[in-house]
């Protein structure tokens, strides 16, 4: 059963892939045969620039006889003679049971011989030399080999890596033959490049002087103002642990203290602690700060002064800071 239902699935999908190939021929070769009627009737017309580009469309869109020997005669009649060679060649070789057609095709490649202007290039190709011929590459095996060319002025191209691109304009007469040599190449110059871009970044110029003394200044009194603050808080509390302890021991002289002394004993603690921490660092403070004011010019001595004076009062006590800057 599966066996048979993978069949019947590639069954199916081989008919569909025909039917869209169908499809495409289809559209194809209604293209072709809209350019193919376009283009017989701008050849009547004289248009030959604008048809035979329109019946070489039809033909690759829809290979016909017809369409290659319509194609033939127009570069015929153009007067690109080894174009319409080539493509009578090859109608002589896909058509030849089309006897009318194989028989015109006979006529006209007999009577183009000996129109036919041949090409031989010579010399020699540097080793991963690339050969141009009007824009369409070229193999080098065609060195020393004669090949059909149409009439008129072409462009050989020569180019290879690290060399520099050459080309050579030459003329084609119809009935003569030309010999083209192809360049020698040169080495390509070296262009000094010039002295490289420094890759590392640009140093960043230091502020002047003034600028760090000013911010340095700045710095260190802020610095003191904040250890200041600090220390009188510490201070403060300080000075309230010990009016808290010396009302617990008013409250409590020997027996057992009420709650009153009790709720003060708790504060004075709770106090202390905060007078612990804070006047240390209003102290480490207040030190960095007069570091950074004593220090912040190196040219002129700022006339400062930091004075420290404590205060007390009935509600606690705390240091005052004063200073000229």
């Amino acid at each position: 059963m599966g066996s048979l239902r993978s069949v019947l699935t590639f069954a199916v999908a081989a008919g569909a892939t025909l039917t869209l190939a169908a499809t495409a021929r289809a559209d194809d070769t209604a293209m072709a045969q809209s350019l193919f009627d376009d283009a017989k009737r701008l050849m009547d017309a004289g248009k030959l620039d604008v048809a035979c580009p329109k019946f070489a469309e039809s033909l690759r869109l829809d290979p016909t006889p017809g369409t290659r020997l319509n194609l033939a005669h127009c570069y015929e009649v153009q007067g690109k003679t080894a174009t319409s060679y080539a493509q009578y060649k090859e109608l002589l070789r896909t058509a030849a049971d089309d006897t009318k057609r194989a028989n015109i095709a006979k006529d006209r490649i007999a009577a183009l011989e000996p129109t036919l202007s041949h090409a031989t290039l010579s010399g020699a190709v540097d080793v991963g030399a690339t050969l141009k011929l009007d824009g369409s590459p070229i193999d080098a095996a065609i060195l020393g080999t004669a090949f059909p060319i149409d009439p008129g002025k072409h462009v050989l191209e020569v180019a290879a890596p690290q060399k520099k691109t050459k080309t050579v304009e030459f003329q084609a007469v119809a009935g003569q033959p030309v010999s083209v040599t192809v360049p020698a190449l040169e080495a390509a110059a070296h262009e000094d490049p010039g002295p490289k871009e420094a890759t590392n970044p640009a140093p960043v110029e230091p502020p002047p002087p003034d600028e760090v003394s000013q911010g340095k200044r700045i710095g260190g009194w802020v610095t003191l103002g904040v250890g200041a603050v600090a220390l009188g808080v510490g201070a403060t509390f300080g000075i309230m642990t010990l009016s808290q302890a010396s009302a617990v021991k008013s409250l409590c002289p020997n027996g057992p203290c009420p709650q009153e002394g009790l709720d003060k004993n708790a504060t004075a603690h709770t106090d202390a602690l905060l007078a612990d921490v804070l006047v240390p660092v209003g102290l480490v403070a207040i030190g960095a700060g007069i570091y950074l004011v004593v220090t912040s010019s190196r040219h002129v001595a700022p006339q400062t002064g930091v004075r420290v004076v404590p205060t007390a009062s009935r509600s606690g006590g705390g240091l005052f800071l004063s200073g000229t800057f």
